[in-house]
């Protein structure tokens, strides 16, 4: 009889390590797909934010002003000055641009240029030098304009908000960013 409870004992101790080995292999697959879930899970917030940041920008990546020349239905230049567009969906909001004294290529004076707007509905715009405190003049849809290329003078920074009342700036280099 003896003989039987120490084989019983036997097999327990032996069934008692053999489930050990199973829990501990179990617990390390277990730690295995947890970790596995939260390099998924990070992932997907990383995605996530990103696409955030996308469509936050969305709007402000459709604002755009460059310098260009007005022209004239005779095809001479009627005046220079700043295009404005916004090519987003909606308007924007506290816009406002500004620009330094600047010097052409050929040494002339590029008097400077500031404005500020309450609204920009979508649409194309124009402003001359010296509009200081006046409404920014909308263009016609077959208005012709020509871009002033070559010279970083002539180009201008703005501020505006978008209509998630976030504020955005683009410099004169043409680099958004948020404030």
């Amino acid at each position: 009889m003896d003989i039987l409870v120490g084989w019983a004992e036997i097999l327990s101790a032996v069934g008692t390590v053999g489930a050990l080995f199973f829990i501990a292999n179990q617990t390390k697959q277990a730690n295995r797909a947890l970790e596995h879930t939260r390099e998924m899970l990070s992932i997907e917030q990383s995605r996530e934010v990103r696409v955030l940041a996308e469509e936050a920008q969305q709007q402000a990546s459709g604002v755009v002003c460059w310098p260009a020349k007005l022209i004239a239905d005779d095809g001479t230049v009627a005046e220079w000055g700043l295009e404005v567009v916004n090519t987003s969906p909606g308007p924007v909001f506290s816009w406002s641009i500004s620009r330094g004294w600047g010097e052409t290529k050929k040494g002339g004076k590029i008097v400077p240029v500031s404005g500020r707007a309450a609204l920009v509905a979508p649409g194309r715009y124009f402003m001359p030098p010296g509009n200081e405190g006046k409404y920014l003049r909308r263009l016609a849809e077959d208005a012709v304009t020509e871009p002033i290329l070559g010279n970083s003078g002539y180009s201008a920074a703005m501020t505006f908000t978008d209509s998630n009342g976030k504020t955005w700036t683009r410099d004169a280099r043409g680099s958004l960013a948020s404030v």
